[in-house]
């Protein structure tokens, strides 16, 4: 019931696209809204809580900033899954246009899970815990595409249309794979292609394709959902096989100008539901749970409506949440830095010279089963740290960029000061120079960050190290969502 969408990918895929390279068209205006949430604002223009579908001023959100709202699924009052649809950099240097994540991360009423964790799956066939992942848009090309996916049975996985070089890693080569719509569509449109790509997990383009039919439409009235919010939208069907006569299963997508991905349908024919036949998912979605297309009965097996918003208790940082590097250019190069299923990632250290820094992981501390790292110091705290080295060759060669670094941080019984460094190192190893930062840390979570600039031409490094210097003894840090990237 509570499946990642492509869990049921291996029963539908084996698809690609279009004949010819896709063309770095500019996607229009409308069209680009409905990839990116939107984020409401103050009279500055700055972020602010609230609901884009009921405040008077949003707009789409902006690359590097923090999201201050999760929209979520609500099934009988239980919430399962939250998503994000948040714009990074594209790996393809030449793309006029960022990339989207489209973060889905399993928490609340998902036992073992936790929002604003990112619960990864690393190998595959992984214990259900480690449910969170993501899917990735484009719309550089001829359409609007998914270049990639990861879910908790397979991890990344990257979307390639015929007419690659097999072998290739050419990341333009996943523009145009997973076709949702038309780059220019606009509204009252419908239409459909078929096509053909495949999927890999190894991040090269594979010899062979399969055919798949899209639909979509850019509906002339308004969707009302399960929330009972009425939207825009536009909504893609994709169907294995080359068309809607001969296929045996499709997705189904929605996206809408206030949330960007809103809606995802899995159905079935249902003459390959087997001897007991299919269930359909009632909960969670309104609409229909059959439906007959071609003449064929087709059965709503799975759904997830995400048009209910909770205002974040502080903004969230999407850095820790960005997928591979293959499908994203901004990467967070502090690993697990949400301490997810309490995951400690080499790279992770502290320093404790004067007296003993503790350090161990906490749960709850801001959305229930959410795990933090508190370390504290007794006595004498000087120089006592934790810290994380983050390798940053992938930089280098990237001209001058906006280093930005931070986490979210609370102390127990009372503000208290901490400081937080990155240290600098070059290609050889040596210690360059350091940026200092100091806060006043609350007694409740809040986002802290600092950011310089560097040229990676000029001076290449090796790695940057973020450490976290606490002042007050006797008392436990909590250090969270930590992230350092390139923009």
């Amino acid at each position: 019931m509570r499946l990642f969408r492509r869990s049921l990918v291996s029963c539908l895929v084996a698809l690609a696209p279009l004949a010819s390279a896709s063309s770095a068209l500019a996607v229009s205006a409308e069209v680009r809204d409905f990839l990116i949430q939107d984020v409401c604002v103050n009279a500055q223009d700055q972020p602010i809580v609230g609901d884009p579908y009921t405040c008077l001023t949003h707009r789409d959100l902006r690359l590097g900033e923090k999201i201050p709202y999760r929209y979520t699924d609500s099934e009988n009052g239980a919430v399962y899954q939250s998503v994000f649809s948040f714009p990074v950099r594209s790996p393809n240097l030449s793309d006029p246009n960022p990339r989207v994540v489209v973060a889905k991360e399993f928490g609340g009423n998902d036992v073992g899970t936790a929002f604003r964790d990112f619960d990864r799956c690393t190998g595959g066939n992984c214990t259900p815990v480690y449910r969170d992942g993501y899917d990735v848009a484009e719309m550089n090309g001829t359409y609007v595409s998914f270049v990639g996916t990861s879910d908790p049975g397979i991890n990344n996985q990257s979307f390639w249309r015929k007419g690659c070089p097999s072998g290739t890693s050419d990341p333009s080569w996943n523009e145009d794979g997973w076709i949702l719509f038309p780059a220019t569509i606009t509204q009252g449109v419908q239409g459909n292609v078929t096509h053909y790509l495949n999927i890999t997990t190894n991040n090269k383009c594979p010899s062979s394709f399969n055919a798949a039919h899209v639909a979509w439409d850019y509906r002339s009235q308004p969707v009302t959902y399960t929330s009972g919010k009425s939207m825009t939208t536009i909504t893609s069907h994709h169907f294995a096989g080359t068309g809607t006569n001969n296929a045996t299963s499709f997705e189904m997508f929605y996206f809408t100008k206030q949330y960007g991905f809103t809606r995802w349908e899995v159905w079935r024919r249902s003459d390959q539901c087997g001897s007991g036949g299919c269930v359909p998912k009632v909960h969670g979605c309104n609409g229909d749970t059959s439906a007959v297309i071609s003449g064929q009965t087709f059965i709503r097996l799975d759904c997830r409506d995400s048009t209910y918003v909770v205002n974040e208790a502080f903004p969230l940082e999407t850095a820790p949440f960005v997928a591979s590097p293959q499908l994203s250019r901004t990467q967070n190069l502090v690993k697990g830095g949400t301490f997810a299923n309490a995951m400690l990632e080499p790279g992770w250290d502290r320093l404790s010279p004067q007296t003993t820094t503790n350090w161990t992981f906490m749960t709850g501390q801001h959305t229930p089963n959410n795990v933090s790292l508190a370390f504290a110091c007794a006595g004498s705290c000087a120089s006592n740290s934790v810290y994380h080295d983050a390798t940053v060759t992938s930089l280098n060669g990237g001209g001058t960029q906006t280093v930005r670094y931070g986490a979210a941080l609370k102390v127990d019984a009372a503000p208290s000061g901490l400081y937080m460094v990155a240290h600098l190192f070059n290609l050889s190893g040596a210690h360059i120079e350091s940026r200092t930062q100091y806060f006043d840390v609350q007694t409740s979570f809040a986002a802290y960050e600092n950011s310089f600039g560097w040229d990676f031409n000029a001076q290449p490094l090796s790695k940057i190290r973020v450490e976290f210097y606490p002042q007050a003894a006797n008392r436990d840090y909590h250090l969270d969502e930590v992230f350092l990237v390139g923009q």
